[in-house]
């Protein structure tokens, strides 16, 4: 009878060893996790063990409950291995070894905007310090840590750009980012280009305000007329054809719309104070578009 006694002990004492320093795979292969504020060890368990990063949700639990830090579990962006054990990831989580800014980039904020918001999050000094490529620094969330250092953030933001958008002709990208900042909806992007389109192929000025409060740092309602002559190859009002950079960094929607345009007849389009896009095919049908949803 002891023996057999013996034996079920040392199957649990085994069965409780594997579930914690074995880990699920040996892959070692990195996952983003995220513990959101006020999550209670139950639930982060369960997400864990969701993504597939650990096999029972029990395990981890009762592990940080047996510890006495069930209560001290971070919030904030985790790294977690799959080749990590339960004892890992559960020392993990109760440690500050995590990224701990969470910095989002909006589609269709400039360089500047850009610039501005790591300012007001700690990250940088000076507005002044952010140096990059205007159309490349891909729009998404970043967490960057305390060793991490502003080239390190542009070079996240343009691998993102590289691995989701790939190669993309430059002319396409000042477009895109023309089109980010003057239409909403996929489809209205997709139409508009074709309008834009048009235009570029028969040498007629976009006359797009998007390309002017990129320089003069107005919104489009505070344009004055004497803007409109503003001697800028940026003014697409004077000149014709693309402005010389991208004036935003487009979003992925934006750039498939430039991709993949939808052939039209329209020239003109206007954007409603509510948001809904007026595309006309003449002047008058565009002029009688501003009268009624401008006026």
């Amino acid at each position: 009878m002891n023996k057999i006694i013996y034996l079920l002990i040392g199957l649990v004492v085994l069965y409780i060893l594997i579930g914690l320093f074995l880990p699920k795979s040996f892959d070692c292969e990195v996952i983003n996790f995220n513990i959101e504020q006020g999550e209670h060890l139950e639930q982060i368990a369960i997400n864990l063990k969701d993504q597939g990063i650990i096999r029972s949700k029990n395990f981890l639990s009762a592990y940080v409950f047996i510890i006495g830090k069930a209560n001290q579990v971070k919030s904030g962006h985790y790294q977690i291995k799959k080749c990590e054990n339960i004892v890992q990831i559960g020392n993990k989580i109760i440690s500050s070894q995590f990224p701990d800014k969470k910095f989002t980039i909006i589609p269709g904020w400039t360089n500047k905007k850009i610039a501005k918001e790591l300012v007001n999050i700690g990250f940088i000094e000076k507005e002044e310090d952010f140096r990059a490529e205007e159309g490349y620094i891909f729009p998404d969330t970043y967490f960057l840590n305390n060793a991490d250092t502003l080239e390190d953030l542009v070079k996240k933001a343009r691998d993102n750009f590289n691995s989701k958008v790939g190669k993309i002709d430059y002319d396409d990208l000042i477009l895109a980012s023309i089109i980010e900042k003057e239409l909403q909806t996929l489809e209205d992007k997709k139409t508009g280009t074709g309008v834009l389109l048009n235009r570029l192929n028969t040498g007629m000025a976009l006359q797009v305000d998007a390309s002017l409060t990129y320089i003069l740092g107005k919104a489009s309602a505070e344009l004055s007329k004497q803007d409109l002559e503003l001697d800028s190859p940026y003014n697409t009002y004077k000149y014709s054809g693309l402005p010389p950079t991208p004036i935003c960094n487009p979003s992925l929607e934006s750039i498939e719309a430039v991709l993949n345009p939808i052939g039209t007849d329209y020239w003109y389009y206007l954007s409603t104070p509510e948001g809904e896009t007026i595309f006309s095919k003449t002047l008058e049908e565009h002029r009688q578009a501003k009268w009624e949803h401008l006026k």
